[in-house]
C-alpha cells in the first residue's frame, strides 16, 4: 500500500491514524510499509512509478496551501543539516561552531 507510505512520510500521522483510515489494524500498516520499503530497494521501476505518485501528490494545490507542505520543507532542511553535520569530522565541527559563534 503505497499511499500508506506517503501517507506517513508527507503528514507524518501516527500508524494508528493510518490504520483507521484504511480499517486495518496497526499492524497491516507497519507490514504495508515494510512491503513498499523492500519493493522500493530491489525494484528500480517500482521507485520510479513511487516517486512520480508522490511528486503528483505533493504539487497538488492542496498539499503546497498545507501546513503540511510548510513542515515538510522545514524536517527536510533539518535533514540536510544533519546530514552535512554527520559527514564532518570533529576538528570540522569545531570550526563550524567557532563560526557560528
Amino acid at each position: 500500500m503505497y499511499a500508506c507510505k506517503i501517507i506517513r512520510e508527507l503528514t507524518g500521522m501516527a500508524l494508528q491514524d493510518i490504520s483507521d483510515l484504511f480499517g486495518l489494524n496497526h499492524a497491516s500498516i507497519i507490514h504495508a510499509i515494510k512491503v513498499v520499503n523492500n519493493d522500493l530497494e530491489v525494484m528500480p521501476k517500482y521507485k520510479m512509478y513511487y516517486l512520480e505518485l508522490r511528486a503528483i501528490v505533493e504539487s497538488t494545490d492542496v498539499y503546497k496551501d498545507s501546513s503540511l507542505a510548510k513542515k515538510s520543507i522545514i524536517s527536510d532542511i533539518r535533514q540536510e543539516v544533519y546530514n552535512a553535520l554527520m559527514s564532518k569530522d570533529m576538528t570540522e565541527l569545531q570550526q563550524i561552531l567557532k563560526t557560528i559563534k
